[in-house]
């Protein structure tokens, strides 16, 4: 039976135990108490050997925790602020309290590293609750926030705190400041203990390989100010995933983040590159899914170094266009588009190809993905390069000249009539197809 170590301030493990006591989950949660975060390491040091994964009450803890220590086998993972719950509790609060405004709340949760949890997404910036001046993941957060609460309290300039320190509480308490404790209600925590507990079943199912896919609606603007089409196209975009997961029997969990679905699953779920990495899903939303989305699949030995990847790999599909997928794995090989003929591996530019490509002009993404196509083919032609780059054969012309007049490639010109060059006409029988070749010793230079 795996055994989890669950660790936080006493109020919030009171928390988390009362909502497991409804629902099983055929595994032993070991509870520890910390007063302060430097209580982390020693709890850790003397009982980490009988853990099979770690679970922290909040993000304070687990940052802390992986601040101060060296690379971990353990999973690691943190009960989120659940975003729904938070929004309900700020419109129950305005709804309650005649007068009252956001701009007059302390949030001690929220703040530009995530995003403001998405709430900067529907209230203008002035009208923001406060919040804290800086993030610091050791004891020193307890006395910074409280400072910045008291000071604002004493000068009339806040009417309440929404707080996830839940060792600050007694403080607010002894000084009378009003607070509201945000932390998940029962249905949450069981639903992210849940997750926790799929994910360290999967690291232990996978052996260390473990896969993170974001999901990125691609909603714009001007969609995002239509709440109520927003919200269709996230549950749309979510139903299909449960039905996916339901008729191909996955166990995946399924989180929503700013923006974005994430899900974690084994990395042998994805395919091989037999099949251009044909991730089912991918298939299966692009003929379900009416709407445009993408793909970005990280691969890692633990969710947060998945989650990373899956960042990278979500950028990549987005230059290359919507509803493709790309992946990318613990030694930042990028694969893409998966399940398509055309998907390639290639890496990150060296740092001297980057300056080269500003100098030609020549994105750094399509130079990689050049680079990489050319290792694939005898020779390539603008129509090829413009499929394997998702561009135009303008512009396919235009890179394969550039990197020809600097001497990287080299032209053949072929007998047979075909393509005509982008600043050339058609004249019956056509131009002969250009064909390019590399110079082996330039472009080696450029792959580093």
């Amino acid at each position: 039976m795996l055994k989890i170590a669950v660790i936080g301030p006493g109020q919030s493990l009171d928390a988390i135990r009362q909502a497991l006591e409804i629902q099983p989950f055929d595994c032993q949660f070991l509870y520890y108490t910390y007063k302060r975060p430097e209580d982390i390491l020693d709890i850790y040091n003397a009982s980490y050997a009988d853990w099979d994964a770690i679970i922290f009450s909040g993000e304070l803890g687990y940052m802390y925790f992986k601040d101060h220590t060296q690379q971990i086998d353990l999973p690691l993972s943190y009960l989120e602020v659940d975003t729904q719950y938070f929004f309900g509790q700020l419109l129950k609060y305005l709804t309650e309290s005649p007068g009252a405004t956001l701009e007059r709340v302390y949030a001690d949760f929220i703040s530009e590293t995530n995003d403001y949890l998405g709430l900067n997404q529907y209230i203008e910036k002035s009208l923001m609750p406060i919040t804290p001046k800086a993030f610091v993941y050791d004891s020193t957060m307890y006395q910074m926030t409280l400072g910045e609460i008291l000071t604002l309290w004493k000068s009339q300039q806040i009417d309440v705190v929404f707080t996830r320190i839940t060792n600050n509480i007694p403080n607010f308490e002894a000084l009378g400041i009003p607070y509201i404790h945000i932390y998940p209600p029962a249905a949450a925590i069981r639903d992210a203990i849940k997750r926790a507990v799929d994910e360290v079943r999967l690291h232990h199912l996978s052996n260390n390989q473990l896969a993170v896919g974001h999901i990125d609606l691609l909603i714009d603007d001007q969609t995002k100010a239509d709440f109520r089409l927003t919200e269709y196209l996230e549950i749309t975009m979510y139903k299909h995933l449960v039905d996916f997961r339901m008729i191909h029997q996955m166990n995946y969990s399924i989180l929503k983040l700013s923006g974005v679905y994430e899900i974690t699953f084994s990395r042998v779920e994805i395919g091989s590159t037999q099949d251009h990495y044909a991730f089912p899903l991918l298939n299966y939303l692009s003929e379900h899914y009416p709407e445009n989305f993408n793909i970005g699949i990280g691969i890692g030995s633990s969710v947060e170094e998945g989650r990373v990847h899956a960042i990278e790999a979500l950028a990549e599909a987005r230059h290359f266009g919507v509803r493709h997928g790309f992946m990318v794995d613990q030694n930042n090989r990028i694969w893409g588009p998966i399940g398509n003929p055309n998907c390639i591996e290639y890496r990150p530019l060296p740092s001297q190809s980057e300056r080269l490509s500003k100098q030609l002009n020549i994105s750094p993404k399509n130079l990689e993905r050049l680079l990489a196509y050319s290792t694939t083919t005898p020779y390539m032609t603008s129509d090829q390069v413009a499929e394997a780059l998702n561009i135009t054969v303008r512009s396919a012309n235009r890179i394969l000249s550039r990197l020809a007049a600097d001497g990287f490639l080299a032209i053949i010109n072929s007998e047979e009539p075909g393509e005509v060059g982008c600043n050339e006409t058609n004249t019956g029988a056509g131009r002969p197809v250009k064909r390019y070749v590399v110079n082996k010793g330039k472009i080696d230079v450029l792959r580093g």
